[in-house]
């Protein structure tokens, strides 16, 4: 700037936009409304509020989450003031995505039904994703990825196909299932069918697996997208057949097998799941 140049500054006086589009008056708090798959997960609630006389300042809320079938609804008092940031922070390390889900809104009313102001965001939060506003997140409970989890089943009696079914309200969106059958000494061959089902009605049959002689103890690998059907056992006595890409398995559906000609000792051992799992609010 050259010498003895007054420089000024100006500031604009009419239509000044505010701080923040969000006001929060004196009957406004937040709304969390969250989906847990576990208990004592730490959250915290944590923001920042520009008050009338100009201060800014943070709040913290902490919880520790409880595991319920259904939603679980807390109300955080604000102070008066524009509303600069919130956010959702999971503490606690093993809180993986697909296991802790919220809506955060602004509220008025603390009786049921809440007056909903603004949906600030929505989404699953995890120790390694936070979720907050601005700019506002907003995903379904079906946004991928899920929680990949690996998934042990009860192995069935001798003699008794396989019989799992799901209590818990999570969707599972099965990538595979595995599991050992051992036939016993009695001459037959027997072959393996993998149903999911409703408790009634079938959701998937799979094609059969190739004849399994008596004595024999093969590995079945059920995988999701598995190009082709394979018609014979490998060197190693395993077989891969093929899953359809979105399979899944809702509450009270299950998981069975269908095999022909089995026996009294036949024995279906090591049963396990790959899935990468999902809340379900419905």
């Amino acid at each position: 700037m050259p010498d003895g140049v007054r420089q000024e500054v100006t500031f604009l006086m009419k239509g000044v936009p505010p701080p923040s589009p969000l006001f929060i008056e004196k009957d406004d708090f937040l709304l969390l409304s969250y989906f847990c798959t576990d208990a004592n997960y730490s959250i915290d609630v944590i923001g920042r509020l520009l008050t009338p006389d100009g201060e800014i300042r943070p709040f913290c809320h902490s919880f520790l989450t409880v595991a319920a079938d259904d939603w679980t609804n807390l109300i955080f008092t604000l102070d008066t003031g524009f509303l600069l940031s919130v956010s959702i922070v999971a503490r606690t390390t093993i809180c993986s995505r697909g296991s802790f889900f919220a809506s955060l809104f602004i509220a008025r009313s603390r009786v049921t039904p809440y007056l909903l102001g603004y949906h600030l965001c929505q989404g699953y939060a995890s120790y390694c994703d936070s979720l907050g506003w601005p700019p506002g997140y907003y995903e379904s409970h079906l946004s991928p990825p899920g929680r990949l989890t690996q998934n042990d089943i009860q192995d069935p009696a001798a003699g008794a196909n396989l019989s799992y079914t799901r209590t818990a309200r999570t969707l599972w969106l099965i990538k595979t299932i595995f599991f050992i059958f051992s036939t016993d000494a009695t001459v037959a061959d027997r072959q393996v069918i993998l149903l999911i089902d409703d408790g009634t009605n079938n959701r998937f049959v799979s094609e059969p697996g190739p004849a399994q002689a008596a004595s024999l103890a093969r590995g079945y690998f059920f995988i999701q997208g598995w190009p082709y059907k394979e018609t014979a056992f490998d060197s190693q006595g395993n077989i891969r057949l093929p899953l359809p890409n979105t399979l899944w398995l809702r509450r009270n559906d299950r998981i069975r097998t269908s095999i022909l000609n089995i026996k009294a000792a036949d024995d279906i051992g090591q049963v396990r799941g790959l899935n990468e799992v999902f809340i379900d609010p419905m």
